[in-house]
């Protein structure tokens, strides 16, 4: 399956159509990891009755980050993205005044069509930190196996689930390790 599928276009209509609305209603809940071991954020975009989209940034103890964006079509996932990304001073650059950090992200798209994953494909770069977006942008995309899908899927659904204490539970339980 390719890009260019009827299926994949269906999906991609859909993620550009939520992501031009102004007219979503944003809620946020955070949560902390035990011992300090990391924190997160999710974040809920609501618009006619629903969630159209949700925004999960967790953070653990290190350098290292992982976001993800679920975008639902009546109430089922139909396309996420997870960034799972690290940094590093760099010290091949910069100054003890101004230090230098490279990057390095793996950005994982899953498309989804009836709760099954359709197309699963990755990208990948590292770089110097603040030149990092453009070179994602430009790398190629690569198959990938959906292996990660489920655990995707089980985090979309509990995010759908909204800022309820039992949410922040179960996020912890996802994301803390």
């Amino acid at each position: 399956m390719s890009l260019d599928d009827p299926r994949i276009q269906k999906i991609r209509a859909r993620y550009q159509d939520i992501q031009a609305r102004n007219d979503l209603k944003r809620s946020e809940l955070r949560f902390e990891c035990a011992g300090g071991e990391g924190r997160g954020e999710l974040r809920l975009y609501q618009a006619d009755g629903a969630v159209q989209k949700a925004e999960i940034a967790a953070a653990d103890a290190g350098h290292g980050e992982s976001t993800y964006q679920f975008y639902y079509d009546q109430g089922q996932l139909v396309f996420a993205l997870h960034d799972d990304g690290s940094w590093a001073f760099d010290g091949t650059r910069g100054t003890p005044d101004k230090p230098a950090t490279t990057s390095s992200v793996t950005q994982r798209r899953y498309y989804l069509q009836e709760g099954e994953p359709v197309l699963c494909i990755k990208k990948q770069a590292k770089g110097p930190t603040e030149e990092l977006g453009p070179l994602l942008e430009q790398a190629p995309n690569r198959p990938d196996d959906c292996s990660r899908a489920k655990q995707i899927q089980q985090l979309a659904v509990t995010a759908l689930a909204g800022a309820k204490a039992k949410t922040k539970d179960e996020l912890k339980k996802l994301l803390c390790t």
